[in-house]
């Protein structure tokens, strides 16, 4: 039987570790009064025996290296965090203390690492109290952006796209208890600063049938165009289709110009950033780009006429 994802806590009893070129074959206990005392025997450096089984020690088991890649496990759902960020910009992580820990154990490492395919590469250690880290690779890609900010937090700057993934905080407490925390880390793309366009199908003293386009230049990622109004009669407000992300959307409209002037702003959106254009179509309508302005440098490949919008931020 293997384990399941729930069973993430284990009681240490045995850890080894590497082996000095001079020193004994002998296991560091880490609870010396722990039940397996007199019955778990180390035949060699990757194997264990337990001696005189009871029904007791029926459990689940879990091996640790001390150090280099470790086994991917398995992501305890009851212990992830999901973190977003944006590509060049920094992202926190921070480690909670899970209430099952006595109070009576004490910190005493906390190893960060990253998942590679199917295993954790271990990136640094972290003890209490010390203010530089352990690092484990200090050749690795993190190492001019990684900051312990204390004990439990960590941080990544100058995010990039391949930052993306799974990452494991692993609490070692000095009771022999082990946990670990999951940190689901998502980084997008910068959303870029959206344009509108207009294209005036017809005009008359009464109507003004445009169609705006809301174009987003440069967008690779995950984006989501909408169109927000402001004045627009009810049955005339419409949303734009959605089309790929590299594609604009469209707002086609038919407004009567006796009606006050809308406001209508496109909205470009991801989940960590925003960005608006917005445009009076009074200005748009009642002042038409005249076929002059149209033809010196404001028109499209596609025949619309480019027209200014107010560009805001998030």
């Amino acid at each position: 039987m293997s384990p399941t994802a729930s069973q993430t806590e284990i009681q240490v009893c045995v850890e080894l570790r590497e082996l000095k070129a001079n020193r004994e074959d002998v296991p560091e206990r880490v609870n010396p009064q722990d039940k397996f005392q007199k019955r778990l025997y180390v035949p060699n450096t990757t194997t264990l025996r337990i001696d005189k089984l009871t029904l007791e020690d029926s459990a689940f088991s879990t091996a640790v290296r001390s150090s280099g890649a470790h086994g991917s496990g398995v992501e305890d759902s009851r212990n992830q965090v999901s973190l977003k960020g944006t590509q060049g910009a920094s992202v926190v992580f921070h480690v909670t203390r899970r209430p099952e820990v006595p109070p009576e154990a004490k910190l005493e490492t906390i190893s960060w690492a990253v998942k590679n395919e199917s295993n954790y590469i271990v990136l640094l250690h972290v003890f209490p109290g010390v203010d530089v880290p352990e690092w484990v690779n200090p050749q690795d890609k993190f190492k001019e952006r990684l900051r312990v900010l204390n004990t439990t937090t960590l941080r990544i700057d100058k995010l990039t796209l391949e930052d993306s993934g799974w990452y494991r905080a692993r609490c070692s407490f000095s009771t022999g208890i082990e946990n670990a925390q999951y940190f689901h880390l998502s980084v997008y793309e910068p959303v870029p600063r959206p344009q509108v366009l207009a294209k005036i199908l017809s005009l008359t003293r009464d109507w003004c049938n445009v169609t705006l386009e809301c174009h987003t230049p440069g967008a690779t990622g995950a984006v989501n165009v909408s169109w927000e109004s402001k004045g627009l009669p009810r049955e005339l407000e419409q949303r734009g289709a959605p089309g790929q992300a590299t594609n604009p959307w469209t707002l086609a409209l038919n407004l009567p110009l006796s009606q006050p002037s809308p406001r209508v702003t496109c909205v470009v959106s991801s989940p960590v950033d925003q960005k608006t254009a917005t445009r009076d179509l009074g200005e748009v309508c009642v002042h038409a780009p005249s076929p002059a302005f149209c033809c010196s440098g404001n028109v499209t490949a596609g025949g619309w006429c480019r027209v200014a919008g107010e560009a805001q931020g998030p």
